[in-house]
Formats: C-alpha cells, structure tokens, sequence
C-alpha cells in the first residue's frame, strides 16, 4: 500500500478497477430485479389460464328441478375440477358465481341480502347455493313420480278396453257435422209420419200394431240374451282336446303348449295298473308360481291321431302323477306339450355333438378382433397400492391367481406404472372372485367407448312372434376378450403377491361394456330371432323348426367368433324367460313380480308429511 501511495500511476489504476466492480456489482442488482419482475406476470399468466380453462370447462349452471338440475347434483360433477385447481379461494368462488344464469344468479344475491356475493368465501357460497338450489320435491311427488312409471306396466292387461273405446268415441264424433234430416216417428203406430195425419187414427188396428211391436221387442231380447249364452259357451269351449291312446286306453286330454310337462293324477295313474314310480327333483309350479306336490314320473309309450291325415303318431315319455286340485287334473287326465324335456335334451344332444369346441371347459378368446383402451390426452398414470385381504380368503385368493395365471388371463410383472387395487367377492358357490378396481384412477382416465348398447324396446322387438326361448350364458364373457400390448400396462393389478396384468378385457373397465356390444352385434348380425344385450343372448322362433335353425345358426357364429359357452347356465326351449327385469313368454312380455313386489308391498300414506 505504501508503495502505490508512492506511485500516482498505480493507485490511479486501483481506483478504475474499484470503480469498474462497483458499475458491475450494479448492473448485477438491476438484472436481478428486472429478472424478478418478469416472473410474476407468469405466475399471473398460469392463473389467468386456469380461470379461463375452467371457464370452458364448466357447463352454465340452469337449475330445473323438474329434470333433478340441482346445485349439488351439477357440483358433484364439476366442483372436484375446481377445488383441485391452484387459484386462490375468491377465483374459486368467482368462476362458481360466473356459471350461474342470470335468473339464478339474481335469486342468490337476494337471498345473501345484505352480503354482496363477492364477499362471501368459496366453501360458505357452495354450501348456500347447495340449499337455495336443492331439490323441493316431496315424498308424495317422488312416490307419484315412480307409480306414474310402473303402473302402465301393472295395467297392461286393460290398456285395449279404453283404446277401444276411444276409437269408438272418435268414429261417432266424425258425424257432428253431418247434413241430417229429422226423422218423425208417429206416436200411434210407429210409422214415418206425424200422428195427426196417421190413417189408423180412427180405427183400433194401431192398438194391434203397437201389441204386435211390443211382442217383436220381447223376442228380440230374448234372442239377444240366448245369443250371449251362445258365445259365451263358445269361448269356454275354445280349447283344444286329443284322443290319446296310453297303455291300451283311450283318454280325452286337453292339449297345452304352454307347459313343460306330461301331468296326470293319482285315480288315473291306478287306472293303468299303478307303474312303478321314480322321484322327481326337478321343483314343479303352477301358472300363477305356486308350487305343486309331484308324487313321481313314470316312461309310458303313446300314440295320437293326427287330425289331418287320420294317421296315428307314435311317442314316448313320461308322464308326471301329482294330487293337485290347482290344475284340475280330475277334469283334465293330461296336458300334452309339443315341446317338452325329451325334446329339450335331443337339441341340447345335437348342440353339444356339432359344436363340441363352443362347450369346452377350457376358457377361449375371441379371434376376430382385440380391444384397445383410449386414454384422454391429459391422462397421468395412477398407481395404488395393495388393499388387505381377509386372512381366511388368502388361500383361495392364492389358488384363483394361480388359475388366471395358467389360463393367460393375466400375467406377473416386476414394475408398471399403473396399478389399481383388488377386491375378493364371495360367490354364491363358495369359491371368489377377484375383481379390480378401475375407479381409483384408471376409467377417469379412458376415453368412453361410444358404441350404443340396445335398449329394451330394440331387444324385444327382434324376439316379437316367438312360442319358446332359449337362453345363452358367456363362461367368463369379457374375459374372453383379448386386449392390444399398448393397454396392457393400464390393466395392471396390485395383490398381495405383487403385480400382475391382465392380458384379457377384464370387468370394471368403463370401455368394457361398449366394446363388447360392439363385438355381439357384429356376431348376431344378420340373424333371425337373435338379440343380445351385453353378454346375455336370447334365440326364438315362430316355429320349433325355425326356432332349431336359428339356434344352430347363431351356434356357427359363436364357434367362429372362437367364443366359449356355459352349458350348465344355459336354458334351453323355454316357454318363459326372464330378461331385463320382465318376464318373457309367447304372448308378450310382463313386468317381474319380484321387480315390482316393493311398490305393491308400499304402505298407503296416512298423512300429507308422507
């Protein structure tokens, strides 16, 4: 230091560098600030995007409440898109109060009095429109509304009396405006002029006219009342009966297509020597569902004479003996059915013997197509963890994995990042059934498969025109189904023994249910007497003939489809059928008895709370 006081040029450049770092420590200062500066309009940029996102996001709120358009209802949807944006409370509260319509909007600010709606925080503004906009239907108005849905289907059976006789109020009120002259009609004798200017005005033969008409009139109704009688009897009558020939005597049997089996009673079985009788299993019920007491069945040969050719046919069945006066077997020795369980198993016999690859106990997969899961474009992958298991199931759950595993349903991985959580459902048979979750993350995540799937009307009206139903049952449906590699890995499961991935279309999946329909309707496309709603499949037909031909037709689609069936939960030329919460039979379809059975058990209000 001593030496640069003693050198001016030395200290002169010590002061240059001194005052060089000071310029530069400044402009380091400003660059810093400006640098600070120009990231908060950034950070204002991203809220105004989400404001404006969530504006286009969230539909414009019109509370109805006759369509159930309530305030919660419409936040249920999109208040988890708003609470889980980062904008502050009062943008929340402020994109809510946007999406209100003016008139809902005016009902709110008047409601808040003297509180401006801007100065009310997020959460107490949703809980207060939540009361204002609920739903003011009462119990009453909810009951009406469910009776007005399901009493058209308890009063189907009077519907074409009152379309009757609308019709007939129609057809007499075309004639209001008919030109029509006024008829006279004479008071003395009953002819077509006025009474004054009557010819037997002056004579007694209008008092024997009058008499004569009177007695037309007597007999006239007298013949109308015994005509009644006549049609009467005649629909009593309006049944068929056969002369069937069984065990060398002839009996009068009344001829029902509408059951299942062969029924005699007791006196008439002894009639033919007292067979020998083998038990019955198979649970019996009468029309109206109750059950009937079967005594047995015995085999007996018959024979039936054809109407048209006069020939007699030859058969072989059983016959079922019973002491049930519910049916009036007394009257009726016997109820002979055209299609019955000999019948039954000779189709089931031939299904089995030309499609024996579609009734393998092995799981097959469809070889025309695979499915492919579509994801939304801001998907993010969603991993869970494991769920516990109960303690008691762990080796049955142990053993199903290991079942899946063999079959190729789903296959062990090390890593994924996707995973969604299981869930063990007790069966009826006592065995599980390991289901995924998909709700955690993974079906927010899929775009939804628009493929429509049938509504009821479009399925019953294919089955419309047929006498018997058969019934077809998927082994495992969706599972069949094989899935593409690139949806794999968002089929991943979390288990107790690690991961796994499903590499067929597994149940849960929103997408599933779509793309199933899509694969049926393009099986049962172009058959007669098929329809399918999901993986439930119904065949019919007019005739037993054409009802076989249809069967095996949709059999040929099915095998080469390369689909698998489940003979034991298949049902087989019924005469009724239960599908889509009705009952199915020849003559139409009716509402369940066990669908409707809370609404006729429903207690009669006894005030007006209720």
């Amino acid at each position: 230091m001593a030496r640069a006081n003693e050198d001016p040029q030395l200290a002169r450049i010590l002061e240059a560098m001194v005052e060089q770092m000071r310029l530069h420590h400044e402009e380091m200062k400003s660059l810093l600030a400006a640098l600070a500066s120009s990231q908060k309009p950034a950070v204002q940029d991203v809220s105004i995007d989400q404001y404006d996102q969530l504006s286009k996001d969230v539909q414009k709120f019109v509370p109805d409440d006759e369509t159930g358009n309530t305030f919660d209802y419409c936040f249920k949807r999109y208040g988890p898109l708003i609470r889980d944006s980062t904008l502050p409370d009062g943008k929340k509260r402020d994109s809510v109060l946007m999406k209100l319509d003016e008139e809902a909007y005016r009902k709110y600010a008047d409601d808040i009095l003297p509180l401006h709606p801007h100065e009310v925080e997020f959460e107490t503004t949703v809980t207060n429109l939540q009361k204002l906009f609920a739903s003011k239907k009462t119990l009453i108005r909810r009951r009406y509304e469910c009776l007005r849905i399901v009493y058209p289907l308890l009063t189907s059976s009077h519907v074409p009396f009152p379309l009757k006789m609308d019709s007939t109020d129609m057809e007499q009120c075309q004639d209001i405006h008919a030109v029509q002259k006024k008829k006279v009609k004479c008071y003395n004798c009953g002819g077509p002029h006025y009474r004054s200017t009557c010819p037997l005005l002056s004579s007694n033969t209008g008092q024997e006219m009058r008499q004569k008409k009177s007695r037309r009139k007597r007999s006239h109704r007298r013949e109308k009342n015994q005509c009644k009688n006549v049609v009467i009897f005649a629909v009593e009558n309006a049944r068929t009966y056969l002369d069937v020939k069984i065990g060398g005597r002839f009996l009068h049997f009344l001829f029902d297509t509408g059951t299942d089996i062969t029924l005699i009673s007791r006196r008439t079985w002894k009639r033919f020597g007292s067979p020998t009788l083998e038990p019955c299993a198979t649970p019996v019920k009468t029309a109206d569902g109750s059950p009937m007491k079967i005594d047995g069945r015995f085999a007996t040969d018959f024979s039936v004479k054809d109407r048209i050719t006069g020939e007699m046919i030859q058969g072989k069945g059983l016959c079922y003996v019973t002491e049930s006066t519910k049916i009036r077997v007394e009257k009726y020795h016997c109820r002979m059915v055209a299609q019955g369980e000999s019948q039954r198993a000779e189709v089931i016999a031939d299904l089995e013997k030309q499609f024996a690859e579609v009734f393998k106990c092995e799981l097959e997969r469809c070889t025309k197509t695979k499915a492919k899961l579509m994801l939304k474009d801001n998907a993010t992958a969603v991993f869970k963890k494991k769920r516990p298991v109960p303690y008691a199931s762990v080796p049955d759950l142990d053993e199903e994995i290991d079942r899946l595993v063999a079959e190729g349903v789903i296959s062990p991985v090390d890593h994924s990042e996707w995973a969604a959580p299981i869930v063990v459902v007790m069966k009826k048979n006592g065995k599980i059934r390991l289901c995924a979750d998909f709700s955690t993350g993974l079906n927010d995540a899929l775009q939804l498969h628009q493929h429509p799937l049938p509504t009821a009307e479009d399925v019953f009206t294919k089955l419309n025109g047929g006498q018997l139903f058969t019934q077809i049952d998927f082994a495992e449906a969706y599972v069949q189904v094989e899935v593409d590699e690139e949806s794999k890995e968002m089929l991943t499961i979390n288990t107790p023994r690690g991961l796994f991935r499903y590499n067929r279309l597994p149940f849960g999946v929103k997408s599933a249910p779509g793309m199933f329909q899509q694969i049926m309707d393009a099986m049962i496309c172009g058959l007669e007497g098929v329809a399918a709603y999901l993986d439930d499949v119904i065949v019919t037909g007019r005739t037993d003939a054409e009802h076989r031909q249809n069967l095996e037709a949709l059999f040929r689609r099915i095998q080469e489809y390369g689909f698998h069936v489940r003979m034991e939960k298949c049902n087989f030329l019924m005469p009724q059928i239960r599908y889509l919460g009705c009952i199915i039979d020849k003559d139409g379809r009716h509402p369940d008895p066990e669908k409707i059975k809370v609404i006729r058990q429903m207690p009669v209000p006894k005030n007006v709370q209720e």
